[in-house]
């Protein structure tokens, strides 16, 4: 995908700006993230502050979020996946000895009360 110059986001945000009034009068800057399950409106976070970048940056116009973002490599989610579906059948697993102790302890009464 071919990344946005500052004149084409200025473009957009003049054109934004004109019509302005559509929006209720406001109109505010957002980035969009992804989400897993998500109904409703685009899931986006504000943003705090923009500024030029320098040396390293030099070229750049960095845009701040006011939550921290990052990027997630593809054999990073899949070791979360695996994870975290590991830690469902555990959940299973221990949900299911759960009801098998109560059950034991619930035969070991009714043995106890029948002994004479």
């Amino acid at each position: 995908m071919k990344c946005m110059t500052l004149s084409e986001l200025r473009d957009i945000i003049d054109r934004a700006i004109e019509n302005h009034d559509h929006y209720g009068g406001k109109l505010v800057p957002s980035i969009v993230v992804k989400t897993v399950g998500q109904i409703g409106g685009t899931p986006s976070v504000g943003i705090t502050s923009i500024q030029s970048g320098f040396d390293w940056d030099a070229g750049k116009l960095l845009i701040y979020p006011e939550k921290d973002l990052r990027t997630i490599e593809a054999d990073e989610l899949l070791a979360l996946r695996k994870a975290n579906e590991k830690q469902g059948w555990a959940e299973y697993e221990n949900r299911g000895l759960k009801a098998e102790v109560k059950r034991l302890r619930k035969q070991l009464d009714e043995t106890n009360r029948n002994i004479p």
